[in-house]
């Protein structure tokens, strides 16, 4: 029988609820995106770092088996810092030298300390709290290693 009322169906959406349920979608889809953002940058930052330690750890491994007198000449007059490339990224690298004890009375007044300390430009993607940064720019990174060398122990 038509009366001409409109009978609704119980399973029917009204136009609000659909406009509100899509805006609730779009809500959390936008916090999403700003999470895969996040977590993008910060696995390259992460990149670049492991990146740089492992210059850093194959440098190390030459300077610890130089010669021990060559490492004590160190001491006094350090080497210079010095630049190395890897996948054409510039890295600068720097050597320092001292005794494990200062006290030469000690037997650990003969090992000496190297630390090579590497550091280099990264674009940054996120600010310090870990939040993306469009506008970011570059900031300077530094890594530092240490290693001991025992008299005989070189080479």
């Amino acid at each position: 029988m038509i009366d001409g009322s409109y009978r609704v169906s119980r399973f029917a959406f009204t136009l609000a609820e659909v406009t509100l349920g899509l805006g609730l979608l779009a809500i959390i889809a936008l916090g999403l995106l700003g999470l895969f953002v996040s977590s993008g940058a910060s696995s390259q930052g992460g990149t670049a770092r492991i990146e740089a330690i492992n210059l850093a750890s194959a440098e190390l491994d030459h300077w610890k088996h130089l010669p021990y007198p060559e490492l004590v000449g160190y001491l006094t007059s350090p080497p210079a810092p010095y630049d190395r490339q890897f996948r054409e990224k510039p890295y600068r690298l720097t050597l320092q030298v001292s005794r494990a004890d200062s006290n030469p009375n000690k037997l650990e007044y003969s090992l000496l300390e190297l630390k090579l300390t590497i550091s280099w430009e990264q674009k940054d993607k996120l600010n310090q709290d870990g939040i993306s940064n469009l506008g970011a720019g570059t900031a300077r990174r530094s890594q530092s290693l240490f290693t001991l060398v025992a008299p005989g122990a070189s080479n």
